[in-house]
């Protein structure tokens, strides 16, 4: 039996990273294998390619014939966050929130704005600094009712 009818790649799990990108995939049997690529961050479809390559290796599975098979994809892009919180790259962002909680993203954390200051400075909050929020407000939107990845509305449980 050739290493590809033993192994028929079912889920994939992908971390694209500011330095490496990690696959994880699942065969029907529930066994793994895991891969690892240099990140590629002009273009992300490369590093991903590769890992994935990288792993399917460990089973003799040529990549084309396992990505045929596959039946979820799960990606997370670290890369992606990090770039958004180190405020890099260009373009609006947006967020997309629960109905009644727009704001909620631009209180933060309170010991963030006044752990180094004595005790004087923290009972006057106008010495207090705050970071520029991540999204700004004119990008916030609510959305009534819970949805699901699909972008319908779910059940309430």
């Amino acid at each position: 039996m050739s290493s590809e009818a033993r192994h028929r790649p079912r889920l994939l799990a992908l971390d694209t990273g500011g330095t490496m990108t990690d696959t994880f995939v699942v065969d029907d049997e529930a066994n793994y294998t895991v891969g690892k690529a240099q990140t590629t961050p002009d273009d992300e479809s490369v590093c991903t390619r590769h890992s994935f390559g990288d792993a399917l290796e460990n089973w003799g599975v040529p990549p084309e014939a396992g990505a045929g098979d596959l039946e979820g994809i799960v990606y997370s892009g670290t890369a992606m966050l990090n770039r958004l919180l180190e405020r890099e790259g260009s373009g609006d962002i947006g967020l997309i929130t629960n109905g009644g909680m727009e704001d909620q993203h631009r209180f933060g954390r309170g010991i963030q704005s006044w752990a180094d200051r004595s005790y004087a400075g923290r009972l006057h909050a106008r010495e207090h600094e705050h970071p520029e929020p991540l999204v700004p407000r004119e990008n916030v939107r609510g959305v009534r009712g819970r949805m699901n990845m699909a972008g319908r509305r779910s059940p309430r449980r």
